[in-house]
């Protein structure tokens, strides 16, 4: 596939080093902006976005008009104004709060786990996060989607809240830190008078991010037909499934 990029930070580079198979027709960042406009379907098959949030839906705006395919591995955006572009545009897009294979995993057995202790009700639950000093957003993408997911499938949670006092049974703490150069670590704890349950995931590099937007970007190549909003755990189970 010839794809292209917008957002030559750390993830971004991480992908093109990473990257052997498919052709890198534009790699934008701020001193070539304007290069967006020259991307359409017949040069580029998909744009991973690994920009800053304020790009994401004005930079949404022009491909998907185009009829351009995104994978945007951004968070801390407007959600709602993307779907409405998808919606508006008939538009195809890879769009998650964290692309690592790990991760998601660590959803899918955080949903595993939420449905489960709607039998054990004496396990209250919060969610923590670590991330590096410069991450833009707290909570992140990956904290808010456990929280989500939580809130979908727990029947006793109905919110997330940073907490600055008590809080209600029916909402999940979440907390963020931000330190150093830690690439991220999500923590989703279950706690009871006699016992503790955890699930974490600890990420030790980019590769793992990156290793799962190119695998977005095969997902794509091998289903070309697909529209709509899609999940990377989507395209996890096809992996699976195959």
């Amino acid at each position: 596939m010839n794809i292209s990029i917008i957002g030559t930070g750390k993830l971004g580079n991480t992908v093109l080093q990473l990257n052997q198979k498919h052709t890198v027709v534009y790699a934008i960042n701020s001193k070539n902006a304007q290069q967006i406009q020259e991307i359409n379907p017949t040069n580029t098959n998909a744009v991973i976005h690994t920009a800053t949030p304020n790009q994401v839906i004005a930079d949404a705006e022009i491909l998907l008009s185009k009829g351009v395919k995104m994978i945007i591995a951004t968070t801390g955006f407007d959600k709602t104004a993307l779907h409405k572009l998808i919606e508006k545009y008939g538009a195809t897009v890879v769009q998650d709060g964290n692309f690592s294979v790990g991760v998601n995993v660590l959803f899918m057995l955080n949903t595993y786990l939420a449905k489960l202790m709607n039998y054990f009700s004496q396990y209250d639950v919060a969610i923590h996060e670590i991330h590096h000093n410069l991450k833009k957003d707290a909570p992140g993408g990956t904290a808010i989607q456990l929280a989500e997911s939580i809130i979908t499938h727990l029947e006793r949670k109905n919110t997330w809240v940073i907490p600055h006092e008590s809080i209600k049974p029916d909402e999940i703490s979440m907390s963020s830190m931000r330190l150093g150069n830690i690439i991220g670590t999500h923590e989703v704890i279950y706690d009871s008078s006699i016992d503790t349950i955890t699930i974490k995931h600890e990420a030790k590099n980019r590769l793992g991010f990156a290793q799962g937007i190119l695998m977005a970007v095969d997902f794509l190549a091998q289903n070309p037909s697909l529209k709509g909003l899609i999940r990377m755990q989507q395209v996890i189970e096809t992996l699976i499934q195959k």
